[in-house]
């Protein structure tokens, strides 16, 4: 059995970072894979999370704690309703901010003052 000063080290020490998320539910959590993840959508003050399943989760938080949680990913804000993975992008169209079709065929509009930042993010992951 281990003694208490070892436990307590071993809650200090950082964990491996994983490409994971865990996300709360009515019944426990979920743990899902970032790639399972197509967009998140604001409603009011809940979440819901697209996944490539077809699935959706809908959770008792709001989109700003998500989009603080997957800040350094491939995850962008492109609107105040959306945080998006960028790995499922399809296509963009320009416009005053542009429209995003995203891998499940939904069309995601970019708001007019993240267009640049979006356009810069999608510069830096796909060297274009």
């Amino acid at each position: 059995m281990e003694d208490t000063a070892t436990v307590r080290e071993s809650v200090k020490t950082p964990l491996k970072w994983s490409n994971k998320v865990c996300l709360p539910t009515l019944r426990g959590f979920t743990i899902l894979e970032l790639e399972e993840i197509i967009y998140c959508e604001a409603q009011r003050s809940y979440t819901s999370f697209r996944l490539t399943n077809q699935k959706t989760l809908l959770i008792s938080k709001p989109l700003i704690e998500y989009e603080t949680l997957l800040t350094n990913t491939l995850f962008f804000r492109v609107h105040k309703s959306y945080l998006i993975n960028l790995m499922h992008v399809q296509q963009y169209t320009k416009g005053e901010g542009g429209t995003i079709i995203m891998s499940n065929g939904k069309e995601v509009e970019v708001s007019r003052r993240k267009k640049e930042q979006f356009m810069e993010k999608v510069r830096q992951v796909f060297k274009y």
